[in-house]
């Protein structure tokens, strides 16, 4: 207990140097968040990404996706060539699986990512604030934080759902969900900035370890590209393009 509160009476004073105010709740942050950025960031993205799977230090494969996304909460990824009919869609708060272009599942899914790091920054801070604490983050607890040596914002349990905020930019950075002796965390590990448009293009995945099993490292980047609502389409799945 002592360690902690050490640690935490350290963090408060540096970030007491920066003049950084914490803000007096998770939904604070999101309406921070959504006022710092709504004005430069996008509504579409479109991209490809090189995926790179590892066991411990050892690339194991690597594959070619492409990707949509259209505020809120819309994405859809292709696997490894346009042709395949393998991949994904992310719509109305549900998660659509095709192989062969052929649909193969379906279950209720919100996805952290979408909601904390693209439509936080699209929608009203209401609108963010119902569907994070929906999704099982307790906005209640917030504290200063490093996360991947940027002073961050932690909001939520670091024994079941949380997430961590860069204290500067107020871009999303990492989220963490733990259950029982199982974690598995995401980070945003790279910003870039294209028209002033700041995008994730580089995604780390761990679980269990400090070592990533799959990174994705984005290419062909074009925020606010034409993107059609009917890319989104289950059914038009096997011939859409973009």
């Amino acid at each position: 207990m002592l360690k902690q509160l050490l640690t935490a009476t350290a963090l408060l004073l540096t970030f007491g140097a920066a003049n950084a105010q914490q803000p007096a709740s998770g939904r604070e942050l999101i309406r921070q968040m959504y006022e710092k950025n709504h004005a430069r960031f996008y509504t579409t993205l479109t991209f490809s990404q090189e995926v790179l799977n590892y066991q411990n230090d050892s690339l194991l494969s690597k594959d070619v996706w492409h990707e949509a996304y259209l505020s809120p909460s819309n994405l859809i990824l292709k696997f490894t060539s346009w042709e395949s009919g393998n991949g994904v869609i992310f719509a109305n708060d549900s998660l659509y699986t095709f192989e062969k272009g052929a649909l193969k599942s379906t279950r209720y899914r919100m996805h952290d990512l979408l909601v904390l790091g693209f439509d936080v920054n699209n929608i009203t801070p209401e609108e963010s604030i119902t569907r994070t604490e929906k999704m099982g983050y307790n906005l209640n607890r917030i504290e200063p934080s490093t996360c991947m040596g940027r002073k961050a914002w932690m909001v939520g349990d670091t024994t079941s759902k949380c997430f961590w905020v860069d204290a500067e930019t107020l871009l999303f950075l990492r989220m963490q969900e733990r259950t029982g002796d199982n974690a598995r965390s995401v980070e945003f590990s790279r910003y870039e900035y294209f028209d002033g448009r700041p995008v994730g293009t580089e995604v780390r995945f761990y679980r269990n370890s400090s070592r990533p099993y799959m990174v994705e490292r984005y290419f062909n980047v074009k925020p606010n590209a034409p993107v059609s609502t009917t890319i989104f389409d289950p059914k038009k799945f096997a011939e859409v393009k973009w």
